[in-house]
């Protein structure tokens, strides 16, 4: 398990806290490879090679996608094996890094993990992100009648 470091004592990555509960060399350096971007570019190291603001935005974008669905790939077979806390360990930095990511499906299957290991209030802040921001689709649906089922 890595442990936050505070910024600037001795961070690499100051103002980014990277918190990893597993050790998978593909998903830690993914997500270290955004830490690292994001500092690269909060003091402007990354921008002129790269070119343009919007260019670095973009990389950032795609790192975070990747980083987030290769974190979502290692968790579903332990939410499919009813391994709803370890599982977490993978949905939550996943949801971290890109919130938006699997189309709310990672931030629908944090909620769901809590809600199964019977914390819903845990689970309603995520059922309810996915509500707000994918409206009318399915999976908004479906975590609405989570919040139902849990009372909300």
């Amino acid at each position: 398990m890595t442990e936050p470091i505070p910024p600037g004592k001795g961070n690499p990555v100051a103002g980014v806290i990277v918190r990893l509960h597993v050790v998978d060399d593909l998903a830690t350096w993914r997500v270290l490879a955004l830490a690292l971007v994001r500092n690269a570019v909060s003091i402007g190291i990354l921008a002129r090679p790269v070119g343009n603001v919007s260019q670095v935005e973009d990389l950032i974008a795609e790192i975070a996608f990747q980083a987030a669905r290769e974190l979502r790939l290692l968790a579903e077979p332990l939410f499919n094996g009813g391994q709803y806390t370890e599982a977490l360990a993978y949905y939550l930095p996943a949801f971290e890094i890109y919130p938006r990511s699997y189309n709310g499906g990672v931030a629908y299957y944090v909620g769901r993990c809590y809600q199964l290991l019977g914390d819903f209030a845990a689970a309603k802040p995520y059922f309810e992100y996915v509500t707000d921001h994918f409206a009318g689709r399915d999976i908004a649906d479906s975590a609405a009648y989570r919040l139902r089922e849990m009372g909300y």
